[in-house]
């Protein structure tokens, strides 16, 4: 009813947001602030916009972030990382930081969903450098939290798991999330009780205590308590395991109590002496064919039996117990060695995939440099052709020009030709004239009998 009434209050409140334009970045940024606290109707709003509504790149990455985050808050897996491409790609060397390493981060979720846990380690390391440079407390501590749970599924003992959960903590305490902060100290709290450093197991379970008082939740405050009074029956200091056992029993109230409380106030009791309260909260457990809590039964069994000294029947169900937990270690075992052969072939498949990309890149840099060497030589050649039919057509030119001189020459020489032939007609009229001249002077000096002097 809670999350119907902020559905409505949302859309009615955004309803003003989406008047002049269908989306804008108000609008997204009222679905970011409810992201956190309720990410499925987050969800459902974001599913309501068309990509038609989004009419900036800057409009569409935020949506491919916030759709992004949405999924992975639903519990909707991520099947590539083509939609959060178009954030990161989008805000890569922009001015928002934040949304950079907020798209980062989910870029590395769904890597590390596609099963490349290196890749997804990459991105991560990418993201909480992007992350540093910012004061987005909040998304530097999920990025270490995913970094954590990465290292576990990788099985690196190195203690980088724990180190990168403690980081996630303190950068959650800055960003006053208490719930992540909470979430991860409990975690931190399992973690160390198996281990040599039980003071570091107290130390965070009293932390997840204390954060869970602060967020007056019940269900985190009784589950810590449980994982406490263990804790000490581990350190086999039984009074304080049974009282704090005893503690969760009496003030539960309507908290479902966990059965690893029952099996803690058996085993205390039974050590204690007080085997009729140890048989009767051995009682209260459910018999269950689940090989975990069968196996919880047949240690909280054994340790009563030990304290009726019927020790007997307590190695019968030692043994039980111990056939058992080797069968739960062969199938964990068996599951472990599934996962990493699944990795192995993923790995092997990806290694495949890289030989066959960066063949297909070596053919694709020889037919481009081949392509390159045909052009170049193509060029050349008609380069070479150019300059022949350039050569060829100067000397037709020239012979052209040789010939037009050779023309003008031609008719110069004609044209004076001519004009010496007029010359040596007329001279040659003259000449002609002067004989005749003289001829008729010849005859008439014969005429009349004189000789001319």
């Amino acid at each position: 009813m809670k999350k119907l009434f902020i559905f409505l209050l949302l859309a009615i409140t955004l309803s003003g947001c989406r008047s002049e334009t269908r989306v804008n970045q108000l609008f997204l940024s009222s679905i970011d602030s409810m992201m956190t606290n309720n990410p499925d109707t987050a969800y459902k709003v974001l599913k309501g916009i068309s990509p038609d509504e989004l009419n900036t790149r800057r409009e569409r990455a935020y949506y491919a972030l916030l759709l992004t985050q949405a999924r992975h808050k639903n519990y909707i897996p991520l099947r590539n990382d083509s939609l959060i491409n178009v954030a990161v790609n989008y805000y890569k060397g922009k001015r928002d930081r934040e949304k950079y390493a907020k798209a980062l981060l989910y870029k590395g979720i769904c890597i590390e969903e596609m099963n490349d846990p290196q890749k997804a380690i990459e991105v991560y390391a990418e993201a909480e450098k992007v992350a540093l440079s910012t004061t987005d407390y909040l998304t530097t501590g999920l990025i270490n939290s995913q970094m954590a749970w990465l290292y576990q599924d990788m099985y690196i003992e190195n203690q980088a798991d724990i180190e990168r959960f403690i980081r996630a903590m303190e950068y959650f305490r800055l960003a006053g999330h208490k719930k992540n902060e909470y979430s991860v100290a409990s975690l931190l709290g399992q973690i160390y009780r198996p281990t040599a450093k039980r003071d570091s197991a107290y130390f965070y379970l009293e932390k997840a205590l204390e954060l869970a008082r602060e967020m007056k939740d019940s269900v985190a405050l009784f589950h810590n308590y449980s994982l406490l009074a263990n804790t000490y029956l581990m350190d086999e200091d039984f009074t304080q395991a049974r009282d704090i056992a005893m503690y969760v029993v009496e003030n539960h109230g309507s908290v479902p109590i966990p059965v690893e409380t029952y099996h803690c106030l058996s085993r205390s009791y039974a050590r204690l002496g007080k085997t009729d309260s140890a048989r009767y909260f051995y009682e209260l457990t459910h018999n269950s064919s689940e090989p975990n809590t069968k196996h919880s039964q047949l240690i909280t069994l054994t340790e009563i039996l030990k304290a009726e000294h019927n020790y007997k029947d307590a190695l019968l169900y030692t043994e039980q117990s111990r056939r058992l937990a080797d069968s739960i270690i062969d199938e964990s075992r068996r599951m472990d060695l599934f996962k990493i052969e699944k990795r192995y072939n993923n790995q092997r498949l990806e290694n495949i995939n890289q030989r066959l990309e960066y063949r297909t890149r070596v053919n694709h840099y020889i037919i481009i440099l081949i392509s390159l060497v045909a052009i170049i030589i193509t060029i050349g050649f008609c380069v070479a052709i150019d300059r022949k039919h350039r050569d060829i057509n100067e000397k037709i030119s020239f012979i052209e020009q040789l010939k037009t001189e050779s023309a003008l020459y031609n008719n110069t020489l004609l044209e004076k030709l001519d004009k010496q032939n007029m010359v040596e007609i007329h001279l040659k009229e003259a000449l002609e004239k002067r004989i005749q001249t003289i001829r008729e002077l010849i005859d008439l000096s014969y005429r009349y009998g004189g000789v001319p002097d």
